[in-house]
């Protein structure tokens, strides 16, 4: 990763080239304190895919506030100082392509079901028809399976273990209960196809993997937009190298 002042010296360096090989790159370059200010708080927009059938994961992660060790952080840390920003994102599973994104401070956002939800109301908003929806375990609520339900779409959401049906409001979570109890989880991972939802999980690695999980802004708000630009931006490089092939 490039720090602000190292996007200085490659931006001032492509604009010399320029003047000297007349090429066409950038015309001017700016200094590191404008490049932080069109940059800290910048939420990219997501690039809508326009297939409209959707077989949807979420899957939330954590990116670290800070760069020293947790060793570090133990010993010598002030209480509460260890936190994460929570990113949330929902993707496609058979495309990979990403369409929702949320990020909070952990401890002062919503839920990752509730915030699921949100992104299915916004896609169906959006004209999006959602076939199937991907969970692991945390999602296993009421709401998450009557907003589902509702909508007319399948959810592969393992049941937790020790479900009552008399204790469960939701009229599909009933119904999915009663098949978690017949199949077993072997059979019910299969007939659910519940390995669509590694592709969430896979995002999550690939992300942090190319552009790291440790962020580097102190505000919060700076720290939930950097979150937010990595998983958008990788999603950019996707979209560019398909576009190639």
């Amino acid at each position: 990763m490039v720090n602000y002042r190292g996007l200085e010296g490659i931006s001032r360096k492509l604009a010399e080239l320029r003047k000297l090989a007349e090429l066409k790159v950038i015309p001017y370059f700016e200094d590191f304190s404008t490049a932080w200010h069109r940059i800290h708080d910048f939420i990219p927009e997501i690039k809508l895919p326009t297939f409209k059938e959707l077989n949807i994961s979420t899957d939330g992660t954590g990116m670290r506030a800070r760069n020293s060790g947790r060793y570090l952080e133990m010993k010598y840390g002030e209480k509460g100082r260890d936190r994460y920003v929570v990113v949330v994102l929902t993707l496609d599973s058979k495309r990979k392509k990403l369409l929702k994104i949320d990020a909070h401070v952990e401890g002062r956002g919503l839920s990752e079901p509730e915030i699921a939800i949100e992104h299915g109301k916004e896609l169906i908003g959006e004209g999006y028809h959602i076939e199937k929806y991907n969970g692991d375990g945390a999602h296993d609520t009421n709401e998450t399976f009557e907003f589902w339900g509702n909508n007319g779409t399948k959810c592969a959401i393992p049941i937790r273990k020790g479900a009552k049906i008399r204790l469960t409001k939701s009229k599909y979570r009933k119904r999915e209960i009663r098949k978690w109890r017949k199949w077993g989880y072997k059979r019910w991972r299969k007939k659910r196809e519940y390995g669509d939802r590694l592709a969430a999980e896979g995002e999550n690695s690939c992300v942090k993997r190319t552009f790291g999980e440790n962020l580097a802004s102190k505000l919060e708000s700076s720290m939930c937009a950097e979150a937010i630009q990595k998983f958008v931006f990788y999603d950019f490089l996707k979209d560019y190298g398909r576009s190639r092939i």
